[in-house]
């Protein structure tokens, strides 16, 4: 796969949650936190293509879960047409890597020359990050985000954020304690005898690993994640979470809204781009 990829409450955090994070800048947040996930379609897309130019047919991912919730908590779905088109994690197979068996001319052609002189590196408010500056994930990079320097502001706003700085998570895991029990009984209802975040595992226990990274998710397995979805939006599982996060952020936000908003405008110039991309 290639890589893209005990607080104690302070007055900074109280006054945080006293003044929410409000429109457009909570929004923006959001998007940035958890991007729109046409943009990681596009740019496999646009790397598969590339990597075939250079004889390479085996699938190579290039990026990891998706996630449901910008707090990163396993178990949370996104929405539910995206959560059934990918499935869940556990039914896929575990198979050798995508670039096993590549030379070394396919290697830097397709993946990069993995050279500090042919790198590009931007230096972030809490991290400096460098990728390669030649090969298909370079330019599948460049065909989605417009340059490598957007593709790294955008990919690591999620490691910008502070989002464990003040006492969001805590807020955040109490509103899932709190709704464990009413999913738990709707899923039960339903003929699903899981708690919160122990779906996967029921999924593989019934199905196995039953196919390939990217293959179709059969019928029954769509079943489930709908109905997981339903029970997690019944009980506000994704928006309480998220809300807890965003509020604890909103100081910070606000301290960075020109940074947000010029992040927020590439990005959607970028999911312009992703969509052409997917609709060739």
């Amino acid at each position: 796969m290639v890589a893209i990829l005990a607080v104690t409450m302070s007055a900074t955090a109280c006054a945080a949650f006293k003044q929410p994070l409000d429109e457009p800048l909570r929004s923006q947040t959001r998007t940035l936190l958890l991007p729109p996930p046409e943009l990681s379609a596009a740019l496999e897309k646009s790397l598969n293509e590339c990597a075939r130019k250079e004889g390479w047919s085996k699938k190579i991912p290039f990026s990891g879960p998706v996630l449901g919730s910008i707090a990163g908590f396993s178990g949370i779905l996104p929405e539910e047409k995206l959560a059934v088109r990918i499935g869940y994690p556990s039914t896929v197979r575990e198979e050798s890597s995508s670039t096993e068996g590549m030379t070394a001319e396919q290697r830097r052609r397709v993946i990069g020359p993995d050279d500090p002189a042919k790198k590009v590196s931007v230096r972030l408010e809490r991290l400096e990050v460098s990728v390669d500056s030649e090969g298909c994930v370079a330019e599948a990079r460049k065909a989605v985000y417009g340059d490598l320097v957007t593709s790294m502001r955008i990919e690591n706003f999620f490691n910008e954020a502070p989002r464990t700085a003040t006492d969001a998570m805590k807020r955040a895991e109490k509103s899932l304690k709190s709704a464990a029990y009413g999913y738990e009984k709707c899923m039960k209802a339903a003929g699903y005898p899981v708690k919160l975040g122990e779906a996967p595992k029921l999924a593989a226990e019934k199905w196995g690993q039953y196919r390939a990274d990217g293959a179709p998710v059969h019928e029954e397995e769509k079943a489930m994640i709908r109905q997981d979805v339903a029970c997690q939006k019944a009980e506000n599982i994704r928006e309480d979470v998220d809300n807890a996060v965003l509020d604890g952020l909103g100081s910070w936000a606000r301290g960075n809204e020109e940074k947000i908003v010029e992040l927020s405008t590439l990005t959607q110039e970028s999911l312009e781009r992703a969509r052409k991309i997917l609709s060739e």
